[in-house]
């Protein structure tokens, strides 16, 4: 038989003869092209898009591929394609030769996998100019006009390491916002974009003060009464690991007429990190706060002011709004006196207090300081790169060198030297001494005793944790599940009683607690519990009962997006398709809850007043009804109730419990939820072995 393939436009008219077997015969003298053989050699092995401006191609336009030690250019064609052919797998960025963020992340399976549509649409009816320069975007497939990648901050590199977040500069032609910027500096975990066999490994940037925006097409009036409110997130990740670029604020846009605008700001050790020497060299005195992730914010946060009327925003209507380290760093802009006045509205969804001291952030552990305070990685440094033979050598060189000496050796040292003695290998994060209470960024105050003080940017606020919000974590811990693996569960019973105690306290000291302390101040909170549970059974494995109303599994339905996980690779394994519709309602009454308080301060019935339940403000009245419940409608749906807890009823409780199957499995949750207190030293000093290790990252984030 004789194939034609005319339109594969390869060199024709050499044929050759070979063999196919077709139904147990074969079949002899059947001639090919010479050039499908050549395709059959080359095809599969390309990376190619198109660049496209209002839809019409970029003729001409350089492209660049680089990664896995390869660096080539090519230029797209007549239709504004362009190719890269034999390339084989690997991690690659594909990006333009154009002022902007213009870079695409490209992960290559096998050889033989072609990757297309890497495709770069650029609008010129999102043209912007703000402080900086003239700004072009895209338009997403509902309609929303998107910038990704926008500077808002000089970078922080070379001399401006660990300095204060400075302004961004300038620049000349139109900047292309096409792309998220690659993430802060951290070590690469599962939620990352990043390849699974690079988890462990270094991610990410210093350079990476860039932040995103989101508008509804109709956002179009700079100022009056038109002006939207600016819905601002800040994500989590212990505040050592984490990216914006896993959150689509599109659908809020869409929906409910938002401005939604994600950031970066630095991570661990870049971005929180006391020493004197650091101090030393300072120039202002934002220089000498050690809170440089919380110094990014404020300037993202100047930045949005200064820019946002540009996109339709409003920037007297500014809501911000985090989970988990997110929400932590919220509560830190709640305290800050450098950011009053930069915005209006404040949810924090399953955050904490828990901030470090400068002792603790910055000495020795035998003077106070924390396994991962400067000087304890200092020493760990010097023994690594060999100056120092051992951790008392490497103390005895601190001790004796100068503040210069001290800042020309850290800042020698690259993002590599110091995340190589951090372990991230479970969620990226590591045990970190951040939110330090440096009495210039953040108050050196107990957080419960300044909110109770009214010593804080009074602003309307949302507080609130999920049920469950211990099992994501417990999930992985070998002591609970069979090597470190959630494929089952040893003893469910165990499991749920420690879940149930720590996810309660979880709540108590970052919703009622706090809400207590601040009810004597002339602002609302408003606060909710997230009880959605409806995962599939795979296999033997009840995820519903593994995982739960788990941390950070509120996030999609806030964001309306109920069918993409934040950890997109699992999207399937905990979003049946069987429990689309009723997710989907439960997070259009989420979504419009949050979005009619960054309208309002005020989420009432949600945004158009069509919510069956008014969400209240907390009260702690007996018998009142003081906390929203999410749920949906098969599991009891949205609901006011009256739940109340404290910390003092949760310990006793816990000291009292009688269900656990052994008491050293009480001990080890009590260890585990409250630490080592008089009753812990008491009671458990006789049933204390073989107790329960409590992980650090989940120490770290439960103190947050």
């Amino acid at each position: 038989m004789n194939i034609s393939l005319d339109l594969l436009q390869e060199p024709a008219g050499i044929t050759v003869e070979i063999e196919m077997f077709r139904e147990g015969r074969f079949i002899r003298n059947t001639t090919l092209t010479l050039g499908f053989l050549l395709v059959l050699l080359v095809t599969g092995c390309t990376i190619e898009g198109d660049v496209l401006m209002n839809g019409q191609p970029v003729v001409g336009q350089t492209v660049w591929l680089e990664g896995e030690g390869l660096r080539l250019s090519t230029q797209t064609d007549d239709e504004g394609h362009y190719r890269f052919s034999r390339i084989d797998a690997g991690y690659y960025r594909v990006s333009l030769a154009a002022q902007g963020m213009t870079a695409r992340r490209v992960e290559k399976l096998t050889n033989k996998g072609s990757m297309t549509h890497i495709d770069f649409s650029i609008d010129t009816e999102t043209r912007r100019t703000i402080e900086s320069g003239t700004l072009l975007g895209h338009i997403e497939s509902n309609g929303v006009q998107v910038w990704k990648g926008i500077p808002f901050a000089k970078p922080p590199v070379t001399e401006f390491r660990w300095k204060a977040a400075r302004p961004a500069e300038a620049w000349q032609s139109e900047y292309w916002a096409l792309n998220f910027s690659e993430p802060c500096a951290q070590l690469a975990h599962l939620q990352l974009d990043f390849p699974i066999g690079k988890i462990g490994t270094v991610a990410g940037r210093e350079d990476c003060l860039y932040l995103n925006v989101w508008a509804p097409d109709q956002a179009l009036t700079p100022t009056g009464p038109d002006a939207r409110p600016v819905m601002f997130w800040i994500h989590g990740g212990g505040n050592t690991a984490g990216e914006a670029a896993i959150f689509d604020g599109k659908m809020l846009a869409e929906k409910y007429g938002v401005i939604v605008v994600t950031t970066h700001y630095r991570l661990g050790v870049f971005g929180y990190l006391s020493h004197p020497a650091l101090r030393s060299d300072a120039s202002n005195e934002l220089d000498k706060s050690p809170n440089f992730a919380i110094s990014d914010l404020i300037q993202a946060l100047h930045w949005v002011q200064r820019n946002i009327a540009a996109f339709g925003g409003d920037p007297a209507r500014v809501m911000i709004f985090g989970e988990s380290a997110g929400a932590s760093n919220v509560a830190a802009l709640l305290a800050s006196p450098k950011a009053t006045g930069l915005f209006h509205r404040a949810a924090m969804q399953s955050g904490g207090f828990g901030w470090s001291t400068q002792a603790a952030a910055e000495n020795l552990i035998d003077q106070g300081g924390s396994s991962a305070s400067s000087q304890e990685i200092i020493s760990q440094l010097l023994v690594a790169d060999g100056t120092a033979k051992n951790k008392d050598d490497a103390q005895a060189i601190q001790a004796n060198w100068s503040n210069q000496q001290h800042l020309v050796y850290m800042r020698g040292k690259t993002p590599e030297d110091w995340l190589a003695h951090f372990d991230g290998s479970r969620f990226g994060m590591y045990p970190y001494p951040a939110l330090i209470r440096d009495d210039i960024l953040i108050p050196d105050s107990d957080p419960y005793a300044l909110f109770q003080q009214g010593n804080f940017n009074q602003v309307p606020i949302i507080t609130g944790t999920n049920r469950d919000e211990a099992k994501i974590f417990m999930a992985f811990n070998p002591e609970f599940v069979p090597g470190g693996l959630p494929v089952f569960i040893k003893n469910p019973n165990d499991f749920n009683l420690t879940a149930y105690y720590q996810s309660a306290a979880w709540r108590a000291r970052a919703v009622d607690e706090f809400s207590r302390a601040i009810s004597n101040q002339p602002v609302p909170v408003y606060t909710y519990r997230f009880d959605w549970d409806e995962e599939p059974k795979i296999l033997w494995n009840n995820v519903a009962e593994l995982i739960g109303a788990s941390h950070f599994f509120e996030i999609p339905f806030v964001f309306n997006t109920p069918d993409v996980f934040t950890v997109a690779k699992a999207s399937s394994l905990v979003f049946p398709s069987s429990g689309a519709a009723s997710r989907q309602i439960l997070s259009d009454s989420m979504s419009s809850y949050w979005a009619a308080f960054a309208y309002n301060g005020d989420p009432g019935r949600g945004l158009n007043q069509s919510e069956d339940i008014v969400w209240s403000p907390w009260t702690d009245e007996p018998g009142t009804k003081n906390m929203i419940l999410f749920d949906t409608l098969s599991d009891g749906g949205i609901k006011m109730a009256d739940d109340k807890l404290s910390l003092v009823t949760l310990k006793s409780q816990l000291q009292q419990e009688s269900g656990f199957s052994a008491e050293k499995r009480k001990c080890a949750a009590y260890q585990q939820t409250f630490s080592q207190d008089q009753w812990f030293g008491q009671y458990c000093s006789s049933t204390n072995s073989g107790l329960i290790r409590r992980e650090p990252e989940q120490k770290e984030r439960f103190a947050r």
